[in-house]
């Protein structure tokens, strides 16, 4: 359907039926999918909406929705990926057998672009690596189109020198083999270059980088508003600097617009989004320990900052050329939500349009004269309204129906600002159960993640975790969730304080809230758990080797040993070994198997391909050297995250039967 914002009038977009039966007579595909295809509720589209793209059983198919017709476009079985409409729609690019390639919209044969990809080397696809700790878990994409539709801007990466790791799923009578290619802290990564590839040239045109290091990092890409150059940000292996270079797309000459800098490590930044023309853009930095935005000219001079504060940018929701401002979403220095904002390019202060506290997802309409806005707090259901571009709503949209949660009778989980002892105020909320009784001494489980910018304390309405704990708290074990400084959000200047130094800060600052707590009168300081997953699978394995305090942990898809982590994430926040054997040795886990006190739960998947089953098996041989007991748990066929239906309910539960067991 197409639905009119303002007033919610709506009209059929497409007639199912019509493109149930093109794409089962035209395109060959059977009526059982064609008639799924046909009904789903989102569809890749082509950017004037005329046409719609599938990727299905490893081919291509398009469906015109001005004539109702339907073609395949592919049909030799392989494998295509990152599938993408060129910005006027008579195209379609994606990546076979490692090899960038292109096809007519309008059907005919697919023409590579490239040649030579294999396992190692990759055209216009990601790596493992990059997907996950540079371009976002599950984003594989690595081409993009330039505006007129002439270019492809694509990543071109050599894996021959890194190492390979050989995963086992056991599930079947002939187990099953896979292999990775991941290097760990101090491997080879990947050797990455820019490259431009043109529907009517023959061959690539490199980005000239040489006067970087060849194990350079390239973390973003995007056009200019013309087409005539690609702005790339481009990183030392170690991620101390970040540089926005400018490439010509018709020479490959690069010339370096500025260098950014932190007092720590650099992360990408957002952007840059370009103002109408191309003339200038906007992107953000962390340079000053938090993280704004910043008005430059295309040429790499500054014209303004945007943003300032103790407190960050979120995320850019879009440049409005028309209005020269900037919508964006922002913590206010309130961490444990956001809330919505536009700024002016030409100056000013940032006008507030959701004033509500909690959590707010805005998605502005390409004209910028509205937005609509997904609002939900702890104990309030998400609400989606419709407003207008000064924030006044115009009319509500949907509403999540809280009847059933309130129900279940679980209250909101009370807010609280532990402070530790040089004074940093963390962030921390308490799950209670509904007949709490201020005199009585309850168990408290803490829960934690711990890494860089990673806060769980969100004033927002339930999630799966959330509904846990409430449920924990319910069953009579207090439910404390802390988020250390680095992982809380506050800005670089706070994350900083675990640079190359995981453990020790992480493990100081979950103690304080612990006090904190303990404090309020309502723990029994005898009978406390922590858990967590990975990086919080990490420092509840820690807490339980460097604390007496604990008396269960549970320990999901832990890393024990920071060696044993991949190369990007690992050196951006400890260095790479070699440099910091001192950090290294002082954050592992193994190195203090010996010292393990209480009740330990590992659990990990058998063919997690991320933090690997590995770490877990190292630290149960250290601990069975040790002389120490422990349990563990391992779910088949799942990766860094128990997905299987079944198994993760049997996980919860088993879980739940431990704490109670146990705390």
């Amino acid at each position: 359907m197409v639905v009119d914002a303002t007033t919610g009038a709506r009209r059929e977009f497409h007639d199912p039926e019509a493109m149930q039966a093109a794409l089962s007579t035209q395109a060959g595909l059977d009526a059982g999918k064609a008639r799924e295809l046909s009904r789903r509720a989102a569809y890749t589209l082509s950017k004037d909406r005329r046409l719609a793209l599938f990727n299905e059983d490893g081919d291509l198919y398009v469906y015109r929705f001005d004539t109702g017709s339907a073609a395949r476009l592919t049909r030799d079985g392989a494998e295509e990926l990152g599938e993408t409409f060129s910005p006027d729609g008579a195209w379609i690019s994606f990546v076979r057998d490692s090899n960038l390639q292109v096809v007519s919209a309008g059907g005919g044969e697919a023409r590579a672009l490239t040649f030579g990809g294999d396992e190692a080397h990759l055209f216009g696809r990601l790596d493992w690596l990059y997907q996950e700790e540079v371009y976002g878990r599950g984003d594989y994409q690595a081409h993009w189109w330039s505006p007129d539709s002439r270019r492809i801007a694509l990543l071109a990466l050599d894996q021959t020198e890194v190492p390979k790791y050989t995963i086992v799923d056991t599930r079947q009578t002939r187990p099953q083999v896979e292999v990775w290619r991941y290097p760990k802290a101090g491997d080879p990564n990947p050797k990455v270059r820019l490259a431009l590839a043109g529907l009517a040239e023959e061959g690539l045109l490199y980005a000239d980088l040489s006067a970087y290091p060849e194990d350079l990092l390239i973390v973003r890409v995007a056009w200019t508003p013309d087409s005539r150059e690609v702005f790339a940000q481009v990183q030392d292996r170690g991620q101390t600097w970040l540089d926005l270079v400018a490439v010509d797309a018709a020479s490959g000459k690069a010339r370096r617009l500025f260098r950014d800098t932190t007092p720590a490590w650099s992360l990408p930044s957002q952007g840059p989004f370009f103002v109408q023309g191309g003339d200038e853009f906007v992107i953000s930095s962390e340079r000053d320990g938090f993280e704004h935005l910043y008005l430059y000219k295309r040429d790499g001079s500054l014209v303004r900052r945007l943003t300032q504060g103790a407190h960050e940018v979120d995320s850019v929701l879009r440049v409005d050329a028309a209005t020269r401002s900037v919508w964006f979403a922002g913590d206010a220095g309130d961490v444990r939500g956001n809330r919505v904002y536009r700024v002016s390019l030409d100056g000013g202060e940032p006008q507030l349009l959701t004033p509500e506290a909690g959590t707010h997802t805005a998605v502005v309409s390409p004209e910028g004269t509205h937005f609509v806005d997904t609002h939900s707090a702890a104990g309030k259901a998400p609400v989606t309204t419709l407003h207008d571009a000064a924030g006044t709503g115009v009319r509500p949209l949907a509403r999540a129906d809280q009847a059933a949660f309130d129900r279940l009778g679980f209250p909101a989980p009370e807010f609280h600002r532990p402070r530790t002892p040089d004074g940093f105020e963390l962030e921390a909320m308490l799950y209670k159960p509904a007949d709490f009784d201020p005199d009585r001494r309850y168990p408290l489980l803490c829960f934690v993640y711990g890494g860089p910018h990673a806060p769980q304390v969100r004033d927002a309405f339930h999630n799966l975790n959330s509904l846990y704990h409430s449920w924990l708290a319910d069953q009579g074990i207090l439910v404390w969730v802390v988020d250390n400084r680095s992982a809380s959000g506050k800005g670089l200047v706070s994350a900083a304080a675990s640079y190359r130094r995981f453990g020790p800060g992480e493990l100081a600052d979950v103690e304080a809230g612990l006090d904190y707590v303990i404090a309020q009168g309502s723990v029994d300081p005898a009978r406390v758990g922590i858990w967590g997953w990975s990086f919080g699978g990490y420092l509840t394995a820690y807490a339980m080797t460097h604390s007496t305090r604990f008396k269960v942990g549970i320990s999901g898809a832990p890393v024990t040993d920071w060696r044993l982590y991949d190369s990007i994430y690992t050196e951006r926040y400890m260095g790479t070994p070699e440099e910091n054997e001192a950090g290294y040795r002082e954050a592992s886990v193994l190195a203090a198997a010996g010292n393990l006190r209480g009740r330990l739960l590992l659990i990990c998947g058998e063919i997690d391909e991320n933090v690997h089953a590995q770490n877990t098996l190292q630290l149960a041989g250290a601990l069975q050297k040790a002389g120490k007991s422990f349990d563990l748990m391992v779910y088949p066929g799942n990766r860094h995250s128990v997905v299987e239906p079944s198994q993760r309910r049997h996980l919860y539960g088993m879980m739940a039967e431990y704490l109670l067991s146990h705390l």
